[in-house]
């Protein structure tokens, strides 16, 4: 799953993913529902989390 990606993604990465537009995107990971670090001004998110959320989200 998302073999075409690096394992750290960018949050424009993280938008054509899960199909949604930035603001959306920034509510997940500064909720925490997506875990990422904000690395200076930029957020950083491993795959493995984005996997993780997309299996659970799939679950509801």
């Amino acid at each position: 799953m998302l073999e075409e990606y690096d394992d750290i993604l960018s949050v424009d990465c993280l938008n054509h993913i899960l199909g949604v537009g930035k603001n959306t995107t920034l509510k997940l990971l500064q909720t925490g529902q997506i875990p990422a670090k904000k690395v200076g001004h930029q957020w950083r998110i491993l795959k493995k989390e984005v996997i993780d959320y997309l299996q659970n989200y799939s679950n509801v």
